[in-house]
């Protein structure tokens, strides 16, 4: 029989339950403090979640996860070692909250996988019970560590209600979970490898010259990393900036594999380059690519609260095209720069005239590309009014009379202040290639990274009567 250690979790707080031998972990309310805080990414060194259908051990580990709920007599999970499920037997019953939640959202609710942290699974060797926890409509568990040469690989689980296991049925789960720790080692190896394919072709598709790109995305495809559809959109994920390497990669890499659990095998191809997530997903008809770049968003925020987490949404594209999505989401994102109002989500379809210069400048500084009328401008003491009434005026289609409510001026000082752009630019702004100058120019100042604009929404602007 396979020894049921007592051996505590942690010393401060196991204790053993009378009878049984497994150690046991304490009731809800007896830590002092836990599970306070924002639950912190592991780091990269950390085993990925794997998509179990994509290798050979990952059916032999759902064939041991079902033979072993049939001896048992009872539903098995098997999550890998951040508790995200892996294999599942099924479930004829709402067993409860949690377990559910797993199945159909295919990652563990954050507030549970707190719970178990605080309790000290993740340093377990042994198998522990979890007493349940009716505020988050969990039951009470079993939880046998899978170990692979010293090393915790994963967890399988059993539900310890109504009736709790015995130590022979402990015993034979231990037993599967012996031999589900080797097939979960062959997976991890195996997916290392995938992703780092993954990610080298990525890099390859982003930065590549057109060749290099064109063979990427043919890979991409050919070797079923990615499944054929007409359509493809490319997400890049930028995580901060002036932020530590580390603590960015890490949320980055969080991030994009919540997001491939969310979704079907082959739709989606994910990988940090260079410290920016890009996912490519292939597109249904009709799918709002919002959905996924706000999900993206949240799952990085809640990676690291520190994180502040932008997203760029490339067009549409077919998959010869994928190498200017890559540029595309990349440009998008640095064009929450300009949207005062941005939720931190900017697609490429969205941006109107400012999607017209991101394409002319592919390849050049934008501040080079600034008038010198208006570098002037922008040098001036009292730019920082000057320039705001300028854009005001400019985003309203020169209408005086909108610019001055916007901006909370009589009309007489809007006037003034036209006069003196019109002087240091050295510009007419009664002439169109004039304002069509300036215009793009504070356009291509605001995509080289200035401040955030000062000038009202363009969804809010006030509309001309017709």
């Amino acid at each position: 029989m396979w020894p049921i250690s007592s051996v505590p979790v942690c010393d401060r707080m196991s204790r053993s339950r009378e009878g049984d031998g497994i150690a046991a972990v304490p009731e809800p309310g007896a830590l002092d403090g836990a599970a306070a805080g924002p639950v912190r990414s592991p780091g990269r060194g950390e085993g990925a979640a794997m998509a179990i259908d994509h290798w050979p051990a990952g059916h032999e580990l759902q064939t041991l996860v079902d033979a072993a709920a049939s001896e048992l007599g009872r539903p098995i999970g098997i999550d890998d070692a951040r508790f995200r499920p892996v294999a599942y037997s099924a479930h004829h019953e709402g067993y409860d909250a949690v377990r559910t939640e797993c199945i159909l959202g295919r990652e563990s609710p954050l507030a549970a996988v707190r719970w178990i942290k605080s309790l000290g699974l993740p340093a377990a060797v042994a198998p522990q019970r979890v007493p349940a926890n009716p505020d988050l409509g969990m039951a009470a568990r079993i939880g046998v560590p899978l170990r692979y040469s010293d090393l915790t690989v994963g967890f399988l689980w059993l539900i310890d209600e109504p009736e709790p296991l015995s130590d022979d049925e402990v015993a034979a789960a231990a037993a599967v979970a012996d031999r589900a720790a080797a097939v979960m080692h062959r997976m991890r190896l195996l997916e290392r490898q995938h992703r780092r394919r993954e990610q080298l072709l990525l890099q390859r598709l982003a930065a590549g010259n057109e060749a290099t790109s064109a063979r990427a995305a043919e890979e991409l495809l050919g070797a079923g990393h990615l499944e054929s559809a007409a359509r493809y959109r490319v997400l890049a994920l930028h995580a901060g900036h002036g932020l530590q390497p580390e603590l960015v990669r890490a949320g980055v890499v969080d991030a994009l594999e919540r997001l491939r659990r969310r979704l079907p095998a082959r739709r989606v191809v994910a990988a940090e380059v260079a410290d920016v997530g890009l996912a490519v997903l292939a597109c249904p008809a009709g799918e709002d690519p919002r959905r996924h770049a706000a999900a993206l968003a949240r799952m990085a925020r809640e990676a690291d609260t520190e994180l502040r987490p932008v997203v760029g949404v490339s067009a549409a594209v077919a998959a010869d095209e994928l190498r200017r999505a890559c540029r595309q989401a990349h440009d998008a994102a640095a064009a929450v720069a300009f949207d005062a109002e941005s939720d931190g989500i900017v697609c490429w379809d969205e941006l109107g005239a400012y999607a017209t210069i991101l394409e002319a400048r592919s390849s050049v500084d934008p501040l080079a590309a600034v008038p010198a009328g208006l570098r002037r401008l922008l040098d001036s003491p009292d730019a920082p009014a000057l320039v705001a009434t300028l854009e005001t005026y400019l985003e309203l289609a020169g209408d005086a009379a909108a610019a001055a409510a916007a901006l909370s001026l009589h009309r007489s000082s809007l006037y003034g202040r036209l006069r003196r752009i019109e002087e240091i630019a050295g510009a007419d702004l009664r002439s169109g290639d004039d304002r069509l100058m300036l215009h793009l120019g504070l356009r291509l100042w605001r995509l080289a990274g200035a401040p955030q604009s000062r000038q009202p929404s363009r969804r809010a602007r006030p509309r001309r009567a017709v």
